[in-house]
């Protein structure tokens, strides 16, 4: 659902029952294709400020009287803003229809904004408790339709990095190669409308810690571009990145990049040499972290080494690390990545993404893993 970033709050209430049908609540603009995209759920809607309209063909001189006709059960008065406590009021109703109202819930917290919080109490009865844990379990998978999005997400971000690095040139600015980056991205989705937006994350050149990487450095000969790129396809965040040298790198570059990344690569082989479904993600975790301190690079301390990718812009669950619990399930769509960013030298990268679908593990990613030299 994801006709506006901001048109408001969503909620779903899934009862420990499962013969209790579960319930969404999106903007009363969205709930109509929630209902036909998810017909296991029972799909209500609250009013937002967006005024719209659905009809049949029509003659063009009889246009407002099916438009009055169809917004006859829609609100007389909309507020200007979201009142998020009518939207709390309502998911109350949703809890006492199922009889809740005594119940436990469980909320998952990293979820719920500040103004929802802080509304007042509406069901004093109702034992409200975090679900962080048990929430991890029942949202970590996606379904086979979830993972067509995140898979063209991934090959048009592959596609237009292969774009911006064809046309790389001495001198172009970090910020230019960003923005030739997201240009690249809608160029190669072909006007095709579920591409939303485009993500890159930049470092160019050595000065890898300071703002210039990712905006006014100039690039020049030998210099590392790393790129941590991501799409929005449908509402569903790709992520994936690469480096690449620029020009031809002094002798005292090219053996620091290549040690470098020969290390970064054998950890990122071992790790994913493990992505099968029943593996946990601890163990992939300390596989790549071992393979990279054995190939000699000891001074690499990196608290995950990949994450789930999803709705979210940002890393979803399950993580990478050494704490994680989980194994790798059917479902799952997480990416491996090796990042490093070293001061006087420049910023590596290498991520892909896996996912543990009906027919095994499939990678998302068709570039080169070497350390390409453009």
């Amino acid at each position: 659902m994801n006709l506006y970033g901001e048109a408001g709050y969503g909620a779903a209430l899934i009862p420990a029952d499962e013969g209790m049908m579960p319930a969404g609540l999106v903007s009363d603009v969205e709930a109509p294709a929630l209902a036909e995209s998810a017909p296991e759920l029972e799909a209500h809607g609250y009013p937002v400020w967006i005024a719209y309209g659905d009809v049949p063909p029509v003659a063009a001189e009889d246009v407002f009287a099916p438009l009055a006709a169809y917004s006859a059960d829609q609100p007389r008065q909309r507020d200007g803003q979201i009142d998020p406590k009518r939207v709390v009021l309502q998911i109350v109703d949703l809890i006492k229809s199922r009889h809740l109202a005594r119940g436990r819930i469980g909320i998952e917290i990293s979820f719920v904004s500040r103004p929802v919080m802080t509304c007042p109490q509406p069901a004093p009865r109702c034992h409200l408790g975090r679900c962080h844990t048990a929430a991890r379990r029942t949202t970590r998978c996606q379904v086979a339709a979830e993972a067509d999005p995140l898979r063209r997400g991934t090959q048009l971000a592959e596609s237009a990095i292969e774009s911006v690095t064809a046309a790389l040139r001495s001198g172009m600015t970090a910020g230019e190669i960003a923005h030739r980056y997201r240009l690249a991205v809608f160029e190669h989705a072909a006007g095709r409308g579920d591409v939303l937006s485009a993500r890159v994350t930049l470092r160019v050149g050595p000065h890898v810690l300071s703002p210039v990487s990712s905006g006014s450095y100039a690039l020049q000969a030998g210099d590392l571009v790393f790129l941590d790129c991501g799409v929005e396809v449908s509402g569903y965040w790709a992520d994936m990145g690469r480096c690449v040298v620029f020009g031809r790198a002094t002798a005292a570059q090219r053996a620091a990049q290549k040690q470098i990344y020969a290390a970064l690569r054998a950890g990122f082989d071992a790790a994913t040499a493990l992505m099968q479904v029943g593996t946990p993600l601890a163990d992939v975790f300390r596989a790549g972290l071992d393979a990279v301190h054995a190939a000699g690079m000891t001074s690499y301390v990196r608290g995950n080494l990949g994450h789930g990718i999803g709705l979210a812009r940002a890393p979803e669950l399950p993580i990478v690390s050494a704490e994680e619990t989980l194994a790798l399930a059917r479902g799952h769509v997480v990416s491996v990545e090796f990042p490093y960013y070293v001061h006087g030298i420049g910023a590596f990268q290498i991520e892909d993404t896996f996912y543990m679908g009906p027919n095994g593990t499939e990678v998302f990613n068709r570039l080169s893993r070497d350390l390409v030299e453009i």
